[in-house]
């Protein structure tokens, strides 16, 4: 035998119909069409979003703000209760402020806060006064606020915080200050005993 006989027909080619035609077509303008119109976000849609968060940011900022003022504060405070705390530890060999709780011996009870004679000027920087039976402290917050300690052996501790219209740029102890009575400054105790 001859391989002509056994050879196969070749397939016909697949004619295109004008149904089919017509649907390739009219595939092909909607696809055009839907890129035409995906333009991406119209300018109100964007402004809605920015306007969104700007609400948000003005809610969410003065709370993050009064977060940090309060922060600040309680670094100031903090210094003062160690600085108060040392200083009672000094105080119990001697019973007398004035040779105890001298700014040297109190640094080398906490090296990470500096204390002075001097006036507060910042929440790093404590002012230290004393006489045999009272000790008083008074540090300077980033906020502005002077916090101070007052310790009476004869009548307890007291804790008093300095506000003013404007903010203070250093602080000094009731004494230095001679406070609470200032006329510029209004004081309010913030707590009777730590």
């Amino acid at each position: 035998g001859s391989d002509l006989s056994r050879a196969q027909p070749e397939p016909a080619l697949h004619t295109t119909t004008t149904g089919e035609l017509t649907q390739m077509l009219n595939l092909k303008k909607r696809i055009a069409e839907a890129r035409q119109n995906d333009e991406g976000f119209t300018l109100i849609e964007l402004a809605v979003v920015i306007l969104i968060i700007g609400i948000l940011l003005a809610l969410a900022l003065p709370a993050f703000l009064g977060v940090r003022k309060t922060a600040q504060d309680k670094a100031a405070q903090a210094a003062n209760k160690i600085a108060l705390t040392n200083a009672k530890s000094l105080f119990s060999d001697t019973q007398d402020y004035t040779t105890a709780a001298t700014p040297a011996a109190l640094m080398l009870a906490e090296p990470g806060v500096t204390y002075q004679t001097g006036a507060s000027t910042t929440s790093k920087i404590v002012n230290v006064q004393s006489s045999a039976s009272v000790f008083e402290v008074a540090t300077l917050s980033k906020g502005g606020k002077c916090f101070m300690l007052i310790d009476d052996t004869t009548n307890g501790t007291s804790s008093y915080v300095a506000t003013m219209s404007s903010t203070f740029t250093s602080c000094a102890t009731p004494t230095a200050m001679a406070a609470p009575t200032l006329s510029a400054t209004q004081w309010a105790q913030i707590t009777a005993a730590i």
